[in-house]
């Protein structure tokens, strides 16, 4: 089931078109991504857009979509809520973003923080390490991710890499993300 949910996310291959209306939200991040992820277990490698909004409200929405633009899944988390929406399976619920990865797939991917990360910044929700000490970043390191800057522009992050290394519970994550825009 695990093995099945991780395919359905993080694919890119065709699906009939799934209808879920994207809420207007004051915060709107648009792009692409690569990820890889390994272990002894699990080597998988996949692309596709994605498209993440947030609000002051803390409603955070991620919409994962196969190269035609087609959406695969979608993970939304409210103050004391997360649940993800994907083509083919029963909605899955859980308390927070972390715990639902986790129930989903077998491992935690970064959801909380993300849209710190994609502004160039640290989540001010847990201890970070940075290079330099001020922005501009090269480097974040934060709760066992390590996010490099590999190009800015205006000031903004436009492609970043978040890796993280295998441990005990996780498979090592590699993942490339370009963001084609942001609003606002």
């Amino acid at each position: 089931m695990r093995r099945l949910v991780f395919v359905m996310i993080f694919s890119s291959f065709l699906v009939g078109c799934m209808s879920l209306q994207t809420p207007h939200l004051e915060k709107l991040w648009q792009g692409r991504f690569s990820l890889s992820v390994r272990s002894a277990t699990i080597d998988n490698h996949q692309s596709g857009h994605f498209l993440l909004s947030h609000t002051p409200a803390v409603l955070t929405v991620l919409d994962l979509k196969s190269a035609l633009g087609n959406t695969l899944a979608r993970i939304e988390q409210g103050q004391d809520y997360a649940q993800l929406q994907a083509v083919g399976i029963d909605t899955i619920k859980a308390q927070d973003a972390q715990t639902l990865m986790k129930t989903a797939l077998g491992f935690s991917v970064p959801i909380n923080g993300l849209e710190y990360w994609l502004d160039g910044q640290a989540s001010p929700w847990s201890k970070a390490e940075t290079v330099p000490d001020k922005a501009p970043y090269e480097t974040i390191i934060q709760n066992g991710w390590t996010i490099t800057y590999l190009a800015y522009v205006n000031g903004l992050p436009s492609r970043l890499r978040l890796t993280r290394a295998e441990t005990s519970d996780n498979p090592a994550i590699s993942m490339t993300i370009v963001i084609n825009s942001r609003t606002p």
